[in-house]
């Protein structure tokens, strides 16, 4: 199942939600996805957030090729 959020400036789409955990990630847990896509940096990218089993990711595309990403940890 997937699911998705748009407005004027910001698409989000999540197309899975993981195995849902009260005490990580704010209720997120291991599998969850989402992809935005927004201007960054004067151009048009695509971020992607995956949770996985102990951090969470965060990846900029433009035009496929990663170009920057931040890591997480659950607190």
């Amino acid at each position: 199942m997937e699911f998705g959020l748009k407005s004027e400036k910001l698409n989000v789409v999540i197309p899975s939600i993981g195995n849902l955990d009260k005490n990580r990630f704010y209720g997120l847990g291991p599998g969850f996805v989402s992809t935005f896509t927004t201007y960054y940096c004067n151009a048009q990218h695509l971020f992607v957030l995956k949770i996985e089993e102990d951090q969470c990711v965060l990846k900029f595309y433009l035009k496929s090729i990663c170009v920057n990403s931040i890591i997480g940890k659950p607190r």
